[in-house]
């Protein structure tokens, strides 16, 4: 997703809300954060996008995913197959889509750290939660 992209998913209210941080009164400022929050999540945003929208970094490349011949695990297959789907999707921030595309580059799935098992999880409960079908192509 690129970041002018992102940026019109953000919840236009930002635009208001945002300026209300300069004010010189702290419980001004935590009620704005407060309310930045709220319209966030209300659009299935976090801060996180709110960071990538305001970086003058380029968004990463989008990666494509070409089958290769591989030895893994049905588990493996199968993460594979959630990542493939996740990685064709515009909803995950730059850090996910770079993670994914990180992981999709790697030979085999098989092997992975207990905290990037926990992260793929996450990913792919939020892929399930938005209805995103595992792609049974990948192999």
């Amino acid at each position: 997703m690129t970041t002018r992209a992102l940026t019109r998913d953000l919840p236009p209210v930002l635009g208001k809300l945002i300026p209300r941080l300069s004010s010189p009164f702290d419980a001004e400022r935590l009620a704005t954060v407060a309310a930045i929050d709220r319209a966030l999540k209300a659009a299935n945003r976090d801060w996180h996008d709110v960071a990538s929208a305001t970086t003058a970094q380029a968004p990463p490349t989008q990666w494509s995913y070409e089958p290769q011949h591989r030895t893994e695990s049905g588990a493996a297959q199968q993460m594979r197959a959630w990542l493939t789907a996740v990685a064709r999707e515009d909803w995950p921030n730059a850090w996910t889509a770079g993670f994914v595309a990180d992981l999709l580059r790697r030979p085999s799935l098989d092997g992975l750290s207990a905290k990037q098992r926990t992260c793929i999880n996450r990913i792919i409960k939020q892929a399930f939660d938005r209805g995103v079908p595992a792609d049974r192509r990948a192999p």
